[in-house]
């Protein structure tokens, strides 16, 4: 990770050793890569549902600044008729 902190970077694998360690208690039959894959997929689902919240969270940001630019536009009208 280009520019990450040393600690950043140790919580980073200490997380993704947690996980890794969690599905392997729970498929205790499947090998390193098989379980490296299903982390993969955990994190990408992650990925994905974050990505989707972001995007959400955006579009009423969007929202809301173009009612604010409205009750701006307003209210600068009026005091401009006074």
């Amino acid at each position: 990770m280009p520019g990450a902190h040393p600690r950043e970077e140790e919580a980073l694998a200490a997380s993704v050793d947690d996980l890794m360690l969690t599905i392997a208690s729970k498929a205790p039959n499947a090998d390193s890569t098989h379980i490296a894959v299903l982390a993969c997929l955990h994190l990408a689902d992650r990925l994905q549902a974050l990505e989707c919240d972001l995007n959400r969270l955006k579009d009423r940001v969007d929202r809301k600044s173009e009612e604010f630019a409205i009750m701006l536009e307003g209210l600068i009208a009026s005091a401009g008729d006074h």
